[in-house]
């Protein structure tokens, strides 16, 4: 018996450890990107959870104070989920999701803040390209037919405008846009 043939039993039971933690290393990059999109994606809309929202944003915030950070609520969201069921209110919060995407310029954040509120930051748009962008999505909901029940029901959007004028920061553009959304 030569020496390759002596490590033959040595090799036969080692592989199948080899093979285990090739699988082992498979499915565990699988569930890490799994847990990652449930981590960064809002599940009922697709767009971004807030947390990974303000993290694209605070790296996508341009330095030069070029950005424009808007918040976003559906008015009267709370009576389409009482009048239609929540069933009714997911269907409009996917499509006012769907509308944001295919309504804001390629490249702009776009998430969920939370509940009827999402939030957009676009950048190196100057307030007027702003205000014209959030015209333009109430302009858009206004005339979107959400899939309610009852064809006279509209969808309306109210919106807080905050531009980066003199380096603010993502907190201070939040809280402006916030006082004036409301």
């Amino acid at each position: 018996q030569g020496p390759a043939q002596a490590r033959m039993p040595t090799v036969f039971s080692i592989a199948p450890m080899g093979y285990s933690l090739i699988l082992i290393g498979l499915v565990n990059g699988r569930i890490a990107n799994e847990l990652w999109a449930i981590a960064t994606v809002d599940t009922l809309t697709g767009v971004r959870t807030r947390r990974a929202f303000i993290d694209e944003a605070r790296r996508a915030l341009s330095p030069d104070g070029t950005s424009v950070l808007m918040m976003l609520d559906l008015d009267r969201f709370k009576q389409v989920n009482d009048r239609y069921g929540h069933a009714s209110g997911d269907r409009v919060l996917q499509r006012f999701a769907r509308l944001l995407r295919e309504t804001c310029p390629e490249g702009a954040a776009v998430g969920r803040y939370g509940g009827e509120e999402f939030c957009l930051l676009v950048e190196r748009a100057t307030p007027e390209a702003g205000l014209a962008l959030a015209q333009r999505l109430c302009d858009t909901a206004r005339a979107t037919a959400f899939g309610l029940a009852v064809p006279d029901v509209t969808v309306t959007v109210s919106i807080g405008v905050a531009t980066a004028a003199g380096g603010a920061t993502l907190e201070e553009l939040r809280i402006a846009a916030g006082r004036r959304l409301y």
